[in-house]
């Protein structure tokens, strides 16, 4: 599978609908509509700006604004001007945004908001009118190449300072490319993103809404999910990406809601359970159900068939378009099937490495010494079946050895949250003198549910092996989420009083 010749940097590919389907809907907030032809006019005329500016092919330029049709403008308009977009959270901490101003030296910071950002020039955008027009003839588009920057995505990491994600020209048009081929998005489909589009995959909705024409139904967020339910019914979406704390929600009150335009639903971020699939499914059965496990770094690795759904789960697929991937045992043996060990990924959707890290890029990103092709060990154990199926086991970082023995922390999470009354659950380890490292299950329960933790520890004995039972449970009203909806385990404070 080749990509399309003409899509060789990604503002081709809104250039090329601008010019094809001027007066389709490209993006929708609550404040109105832009069409393909006004949102090129207008990322032409911000663009425009920068280049007047001094902006030159390569520069960062952070993103500081929240989905709307503003975050468009101004994506495209950085991609217009041959720079490198850093979309940022919109609850991106004063410290941090300090601290990643220094590292990135971004150009300028487009900010939905009039605010100083000490040590970068602010330029405010009006999320309703997010135009920016000048008297003056705009300077000429800067010729910027395949293997030039589009795109840099800090990453929180586990521990210490962010890093941020080079990707390619090549990189993004070939994972929208990829993603919206094997998803099947159409020229009619309205995508309602709620997935912030500081997050690869919320952004990818808006270029993969570009490559084939559909819409974007740009939601600020869903901490009103009622609210947004009621949108997304109303203005008849097709297309809803998940995350599971999104996907939980949804099948607890989503019942209430004409949900029958829905064909495609999307999940990555995190593998849902066996339950919550089967929920979903129940309340939508009219919508195929892509379970999908990707990182920053490649965007995408591994799609489910909707077709595979009722004989493996569990499972998150095979690689997507593009791209190869295997698994390297404890000996360093590659292998496509019937074995466990880090997930390996080749193809051109795979990072150029981490902005002024070499160390961190040299421990991802290594050579076949066959080929020499740059392939990226992401960092976590995976099995594959027989059918080189692959099922996702847990990060080579977060594995607890307990008596000597590894235990997957996600093995742990899948089974409590099967348990109808848990609604998720996050393992953590302490050291312990005995065993090394103390299994404790920290979980959240669903509305109105009575579930004691000793209750939930004799669940736990009767459905996990001995090694991998928690010796604690401590009961959140609410586990604690990053902006990407994920479960922050980081954000978790273990108390004394867990049983």
């Amino acid at each position: 599978m080749h990509l399309p010749a003409r899509y060789d940097r990604l503002s081709d590919i809104l250039r090329l609908r601008a010019d094809e389907t001027p007066h389709r809907i490209a993006v929708e907030d609550v404040s109105g509509q832009l069409s393909y032809g006004d949102l090129f006019a207008q990322a032409s005329a911000l663009a425009a700006e920068l280049g007047h500016k001094g902006c030159q092919i390569g520069d960062r330029i952070f993103i500081l604004i929240g989905n709307s049709r503003a975050f468009a403008v101004a994506f495209w308009a950085v991609q217009i001007a041959g720079a490198i977009a850093v979309p940022l959270p919109m609850d991106c901490p004063e410290d941090k945004l300090a601290w990643m101003v220094q590292d990135a030296e971004p150009f300028v910071i487009l900010s939905e908001t009039e605010r100083t950002v000490a040590g970068a020039e602010v330029m405010a955008l009006d999320r309703s009118t997010p135009q920016l027009a000048r008297a003056q003839p705009a300077p000429p588009h800067p010729r910027v190449d395949a293997d030039d920057l589009a795109l840099m995505i800090y990453t929180s990491g586990s521990t210490g300072n962010p890093k941020g994600v080079m990707l390619s020209q090549k990189n993004v048009v070939t994972a929208a490319c990829s993603v919206a081929t094997y998803l099947g998005y159409r020229a009619e489909d309205r995508i309602f993103c709620a997935i912030p589009f500081s997050f690869d995959y919320g952004l990818h909705q808006l270029t993969m809404a570009t490559l084939t024409g559909a819409c974007v139904l740009a939601e600020r967020d869903f901490s009103r999910p009622f609210v947004s339910l009621n949108r997304l019914a109303r203005d008849k979406a097709t297309v809803l990406p998940l995350v599971p704390t999104l996907g939980a929600l949804i099948s607890q009150i989503g019942g209430r809601f004409d949900l029958s335009q829905l064909r495609i639903l999307t999940n990555t971020a995190a593998a849902l359970n066996i339950k919550l699939i089967d929920n979903l499914r129940e309340m939508m059965p009219q919508a195929r159900l892509f379970s999908m496990y990707g990182l920053t770094e490649c965007h995408r690795c591994t799609y489910l068939d909707p077709d595979q759904l009722d004989i493996r789960k569990e499972s998150v697929g095979k690689a997507i378009p593009f791209t190869r991937m295997w698994v390297v045992d404890a000996a360093g043996q590659r292998h496509a099937a019937n074995a466990t060990g880090e997930l390996v990924i080749a193809g051109n959707t795979v990072m150029q490495g981490y902005w002024r890290r070499p160390d961190a890029t040299a421990l991802r990103l290594h050579s076949l010494p066959e080929t020499g092709e740059v392939t990226f060990h992401t960092g976590d154990i995976c099995r594959l079946d027989a059918e080189g199926f692959c099922y996702f086991v847990g990060r080579a970082d977060d594995i607890l050895k307990v008596r000597g023995q590894k235990v997957a922390p996600v093995e742990i999470e899948r089974c409590l949250t099967n348990h109808p009354l848990i609604a998720h659950a996050a393992v953590l380890g302490e050291d312990d003198p005995v065993l090394g490292t103390a299994i404790v299950a920290v979980v959240e329960l669903k509305p109105g549910a009575h579930f004691s933790a000793a209750e939930i520890m004799a669940y736990a004995s009767a459905h996990l092996p001995l090694i991998a039972r928690p010796v604690r449970v401590q009961i959140e009203t609410c586990l604690p989420r990053n902006g990407n909806g994920k479960i922050d385990k980081r954000a978790i404070r273990l108390t004394e009083a867990a049983l």
